[in-house]
């Protein structure tokens, strides 16, 4: 059952279920979320008093019609993609947007949606005090329309978007943002980058009409025949014949073809003419506007009101500009105007003309709707049109009076000036007094205020100085995309009125910084280098003055390169800088060290962003030595020092004395903070966590506690200053210690530290129980663990709802094709999973129940050490096994001891690892490949070769022999590699020249071939397979298929319903795998001759980036934005059996010998281990890694082979005479003897059995534990 949760602060009781309050400090909701209700049936007496009611999208007097494509397009996006999505749909005002949202929440909620409703919260009308229950019914999806979304500052849309309620597990969340145009959309489409939301736009054209003869016959004859037979129905007539002339552009707008049609029925009605034109039924609707009030006011009407007409078009007025304001906000304004007449009357008479919305009673001072209509209506009533309209001389003083005494500027500011663009005499008239006199109002009316203030194309540009000189220093981030339209908008009379170059610079700096905020990246990076081109000019003649601009300015060149995904070009001009500044400081190191430090650690953001991690390492060490230096003479370089000294364990490379180094920059940033730099800006908090997480990772978890202490002090003080800031912060980082001091084996702390976590979440979940009440659930289950450590008894577990997996709904994925599968046969005799972590367990509880043979199963299908411990728990007399050779293995197991032998299997898996040749350069699996169940291992590494024409050599080298056979000597050009055998590698490069077409090559010792050529191989993955190597590619439905005998065929994969082929997966054995598009899977025979089974992949996890089949039968998925899926594939086809929550995880590989499937997360810094046998559950690295394993940074395993290589610095946690911070590569034969021990025996293949008989070892008590192995092996 769900539970309301409402809370009052600062005098206002709002509640959600099934979602967040975000809200400011002094407790006013940012925005407010309501459950979207349909258009409630109106009076049609009462919508005839004041015809433009009927244009009202909140009444949908007319009916939808006209945006069918449109409105199809908005089902395909709901129904289709990713869970998350937003979209951005623009047009002007009167263009159907609203009544089109309407339509579509209208259809989605009578399909089961739950369709909600967000209005921002500062300067509007909230709803009353109450309780919204917003959690999704179970249904198809949830939509969330904003309206206004390019008038809501940017902060605001970003938490809207963080809410919990666009977060719910399982359920699809659209979020359509409604909008007249799309400036703000570039700023809140890279806000949305990292949030794993898909994002697209749409725009409304007009309605289309044909000419001539077949005037009438398109979207606004039908549009306009549809809403005048409605109109009529409402007046209760016959609806008129003929039809107006609406192919002028101005029809265009469905308003303006819904005036139309409205005035013809109106005029037929009272027996008036209709006027043709736009202008005209403007005029036509404002007159029936007076009427409506006179006749209220002569007693006429469906009620009665004693403000005179004339007082009511004052205040009508008002209300177009404030928009509906709180009744004690609008007894303000109005007393303000000195009507003559009691303001409650005034208020009374107005609400009986312009009645609030149902659920908004405490309201006053409705506008006038449609929006397009009340501009139309302000823009008339202010004096200096030609129209034949009664302007009045109080309506700038009126204007005025709104803008002091309303809620806030933003709406009046952004009404005036929405008319003043289609109503020239608007600006002159009243807007642009109004904004020289107080020039603040367009900041404080909000950015997309400023940004339609830039496009009025009469505005002065001395105004617009002074209005964008009034904008805050530092720039709020609400107001930036705004303040850079203005800027952009004065650049040209700016460049005008430059005096000199040096002027001209400084103007095409800050235009290309301006254009970058807009989103116009290409623009601005051709205004950047035109900059930095006039510094380079001015330098040649004054270097000491504008050397140090020319850097500057060139950085801004580099990260808008990078922006536009012209990498290495940044690279190399950002390398200009530092070389520029390394010449500078030889002549002023005090002034330019800093320089050169900060172009330095750019240098390494931009080589970082390419994964070029070696040579970022390099450049970030370069800038904390620079720095370094730096801070001699400036302390305050303090800080960058820190950061990169913290940035340097990020990378995949790091530094000797990496201790050393992030205590350094934890000191340096604590000096920071005692010489008054707030925490929360300082690098404090980021240098503490990062030594916490490097001590806890290594082993080191007693000294990991202090930092922890430190981190979680650092937050609870700044919780106490800023709660709704920081609390959820301070229970992460208190969870954090909580978990490092269990690990430290001090439950009792833990268990302190974890009672304050757990108060905290609490408080945190009884407030927004979507966002936190998984964490809450997480957080008790450790701290129970902690209670019984110390034998106390726990708490009750936490109720959260978990994401089921539905394998009935990846139907909807795979597209409408004919598929014959042959289907999938599993293995005939599967083996048995059970992982080595689970033993214990599963041991405990066997033992408590005292089932003893099946205890002594277990022991039997345990590795050999394993065993040795397991048995010691089977009592001897009622547990002893009655067979005569289980018996026997029994006393025999029972006569070992636990602690020698595994020492002897530890000693004995030493050997099975060796290291591999410095020089074989194995620093990334993207250029290593093994050759399919072989020892043979394909590179392309880099010589430190100064000959650019021979840095890259493509060798194999065969693991087993340790022969090296080198293939190719020559330019760095290639890709992805596939190793066919000894001495034989397919290879993709990238020719030399212009158009650098991709080229699939064959090398061998005789050798090169290219076997393909051309743009579709751009992207192409290689994959080994037993009958040769597969070649997908990203470009087209097709993929290549290459023999071992060197024949090259072309596959259609579009009869597949595969649409391109990505990512691929081969069986162990080789003769199956696995294609997909991200969006399906495809099982097919290797031979890529017939399809075995097919799926479709869960919008939740799709794309696919990565899979591997942990087993014959099994394959891991990794998904682009992140998570894991395990598919078993049998008879019945393929289905998803467990998913897991992680990071965005890449290279995957799989060692099924291992139970192990390992992946980079991220930046590819850390690999992460799972077992796909225990739900994905994640797993330490494997023992052979022991000693290293938290510096792996590669591992490699060939499908159906039998070794694996792993690289990293691997010594450097070697005691001190044989540490070494080297990358190194090593290489562990699972076929060694020692291996095979660590094993289950009865997971071993029958090559791997026929390893164990003929293996011998040099010590007689390895061989005995051998024999016993090869014992524990054989079948019962």
């Amino acid at each position: 059952m769900s539970e309301q949760h409402v809370r009052a602060t600062g005098g206002f009781a709002y509640g959600v279920v099934g979602a967040d309050i975000h809200v400011f400090g002094d407790g006013t909701p940012l925005y407010v979320l309501r459950r979207w209700t349909p258009a409630p049936e109106a009076d049609p007496r009462w919508l005839r008093q004041q015809p433009s009611r009927m244009l009202h999208a909140r009444f949908a007097v007319a009916p939808f019609t006209g945006r069918e494509d449109e409105l199809g397009a908005l089902h395909s996006w709901c129904a289709g993609g990713p869970r998350r999505a937003a979209r951005w749909l623009h047009a002007p005002g009167g263009q159907g947007k609203t009544r089109l949202a309407q339509q579509l929440a209208t259809e989605l909620s009578a399909q089961g949606w739950t369709v909600v409703t967000a209005v921002e919260g500062p300067g509007t009308v909230l709803p009353p005090p109450g309780s919204q229950d917003l959690a999704p019914d179970g249904g198809a999806g949830l939509l969330l329309l904003v309206d206004y979304a390019d008038r809501w500052p940017l902060t605001s849309l970003t938490w809207l978007f963080s809410n919990a309620l666009l977060h719910q597990p399982g359920v699809r969340a659209r979020v359509l943002l409604l909008a007249r145009g799309t400036d703000p959309w570039p700023a809140l489409r890279g806000a949305l980058a990292g949030e794993q939301i898909d994002v697209s736009t749409q725009s409304l054209g007009p309605l289309e009409e044909p000419s001539g003869p077949a005037a009438g016959q398109g979207e606004r004859g039908a549009t306009f025949r549809a809403a005048r037979a409605a109109f009529a129905a409402r007046y209760g007539i016959a609806a008129p014949a003929g039809e107006p002339d609406l192919t002028d552009d101005d029809f265009g707008l469905v308003l303006a073809v819904h005036m139309a049609a409205l005035v013809a029925v109106d005029a037929t009605a009272s027996g008036r003419r209709a006027p043709p034109d736009l202008a005209g039924l403007t005029l036509y609707l404002l007159d029936r506007e007076h009427l409506g009030w006179t006749l209220l006011h002569d007693g006429r009407g469906a009620g009665r009101i004693t403000l005179p007409p004339a007082v009511m078009n004052r205040v009508v007025f008002t209300a177009s500009l404030s928009g509906a304001q709180p009744h004690e906000r609008g007894k303000r304004l109005v007393d303000a105007l000195e009507t003559g007449h009691p303001t409650p009357t005034v208020l009374a008479d107005h609400g009986v003309c312009y009645p609030p919305p149902e659920g908004m009673a405490g309201t006053v001072l409705e506008p006038l709707y449609p929006d397009r209509l009340a501009e139309d209506f302000v823009a008339l009533t202010v004096p200096g049109h030609p129209a034949d309209y009664p302007a009045q001389a109080w309506a700038a003083d009126t204007a005025d009076a709104v803008l002091r005494h309303g809620s806030g500027p933003a709406r009046a500011v952004s009404t005036l000036i929405a008319a003043a663009d289609r109503w020239p005499h608007l600006g002159p008239g009243c807007l642009y007094p109004l904004l020289a006199a107080d020039p603040g109002l367009a900041a404080a009316a909000g950015g997309a205020a400023l940004t339609a203030l830039a496009e009025l194309p009469d505005i002065t540009t001395a105004l617009l100085e002074e209005v964008v000189d009034a904008v805050p220093r530092p720039t709020p981030a609400n107001l930036v995309v705004g303040a850079a339209a203005v800027d952009v908008r004065l650049f040209p009379s700016r460049l005008a009125a430059a005096a000199d170059r040096h002027e001209r610079a400084w103007l095409y700096s800050g235009y290309g910084n301006d254009l970058s905020e807009l989103g116009r990246t290409k623009e601005a990076l051709e205004a950047a280098r035109r900059g930095s081109e006039l510094f380079e000019e001015l330098a040649a003649d004054d270097p000491e003055t504008y050397e140090e601009h020319v850097g500057r300015t060139l950085t801004n060149v580099a990260g808008l390169l990078r922006r536009v995904g012209q990498v290495d070009e940044a690279v190399a001009t950002q390398r200009r800088v530092v070389d520029l500044f390394t010449r500078l400081v030889q002549g002023d190191p005090g002034r330019y060290e800093p320089y050169r430090a900060t172009a330095l650690a750019n240098v390494s953001v931009h080589l970082e962003a390419v994964g070029r991690w070696e040579e970022a390492y390099r450049a970030n060490q370069e800038a904390a030595e620079a720095y370094r230096t730096a801070a001699v003479h400036d302390p305050r370089q303090r800080r960058g020092l820190a950061i990169a000294l913290s940035n340097a364990v990020a990378l995949t490379f790091r530094p000797p004395a990496e201790d050393v180094a992030l205590r350094e920059a934890v000191e340096l940033s604590r000096k920071l903070v005692r010489e008054g730099e707030p925490v929360e800006l300082s690098p404090l908090t980021a240098c503490l966590e990062r030594l916490r997480d490097h001590l806890s990772a290594r082993g080191r978890h007693e000294e990991a506690v202090a930092p922890a202490r430190e981190v979680a002090e650092l937050n609870r003080h700044l919780a106490e200053a800023d709660p709704d800031r920081y609390t959820s912060a301070w229970t992460r980082a208190l969870m954090s210690l909580h978990g490092i001091l269990r690990d430290a084996d001090r439950p009792r702390d833990a268990v302190e530290v974890g009672e304050e976590a757990v108060t905290w979440l609490r408080r945190l979940a009884d407030r927004a129980p979507a966002t936190y009440l998984s964490s809450l659930g997480d957080a008790v289950r450790r701290q129970n663990g902690a209670l019984r450590a110390v034998g106390l008894p726990p708490e009750a577990e936490v109720e959260v709802e978990r994401r089921v997996l539905d394998p009935d709904s990846l139907r909807s994925r795979v597209p409408a094709a004919s598929i014959v599968v042959d289907g999938w046969v599993g293995e005939l005799l599967p083996v048995p999973h059970l992982s080595v972590a689970a033993l214990d367990e599963t041991a405990r509880g066997l033992a408590r129940r005292r089932d003893w043979p099946a205890y002594w199963e277990l022991v039997r299908s345990a590795p050999v050490a394993d065993a040795v411990h397991l048995v010691r728990r089977i009592p001897r007399r009622a547990g002893r096994p009655d067979r005569p050779l289980d018996a026997e293995l029994f006393d025999w197991l029972r006569s070992l001891s636990p602690r020698r032998t595994r020492a002897l299997v530890e000693e004995a898996a030493g050997a099975a690892t060796r290291t591999l040749p410095e020089d074989l350069g194995l620093l990334s699996a993207a250029y290593c490949a093994f050759g399919f169940g072989d020892t043979v291992l394909a590179t392309a590494r880099l010589r430190s070769d100064a000959d650019e024409r021979s840095r890259e050599v493509i060798e194999t080298v065969d693991l087993e022999s340790g022969m090296r056979t080198v293939l190719h000597r020559g330019p760095v050009h290639h890709g992805a590699l596939a190793a066919l055998g000894p001495g034989e590698v397919v290879a993709l490069r990238r020719c030399e020249g212009h158009d650098a077409r991709a080229e699939l090559i064959r090398y061998t010792e005789s050798g090169a071939r290219v076997l393909a050529r051309g743009e579709t191989l751009t992207g192409a993955r290689l994959t080994a397979t037993a009958y040769g190597c597969v070649v997908s590619l990203p470009l087209a439905p097709r993929v290549l298929a290459l023999r071992a005998t060197g024949e090259l065929r072309q596959v259609d994969i579009g009869p597949w319903a595969l649409r391109t082929c990505g990512p691929t997966a081969v069986t162990p054995r080789g003769d199956r795998m696995v294609l997909s598009d991200g969006h399906r899977l495809i099982a097919v025979h290797a031979a890529l001759d017939r399809v075995l089974s097919a799926a479709g992949v869960p919008d939740w996890h799709a794309p696919v980036r990565d899979m591997v089949f942990a087993s014959e039968d099994a394959l891991v998925t990794a998904g682009a934005h992140g998570g894991l899926v395990l598919w078993q594939l049998d008879a019945e086809g393929m289905r998803p059996v467990a998913s897991r929550d992680t990071p965005m995880l890449s290279q995957l590989c799989a060692v099924p010998a291992w139970d192990l499937v390992a992946g980079h997360a991220g930046s590819g810094i850390r690999i992460h281990c799972f077992d796909p046998w225990r739900d994905l559950t994640p797993v330490d690295a494997p023992a052979a890694f022991a000693g290293s394993a938290g510096r792996v940074r590669e591992v490699m395993a060939a499908p159906g082979g039998r070794h694996v290589v792993y690289s990293g610095q691997l010594d450097a946690g070697a005691p001190p005479r044989h540490r070494s911070f080297s990358f190194v590569a090593r290489s562990h034969d699972l076929h060694h003897h020692g291996a095979l021990l660590r094993r289950s025996p009865a997971g071993l293949d029958d090559a791997e059995l026929a390893a164990l008989a003929r293996a011998d070892a040099g010590s007689p008590a390895v061989r005995d534990l051998l024999r016993l192995a090869y014992v524990m092996a054989a079948p019962v």
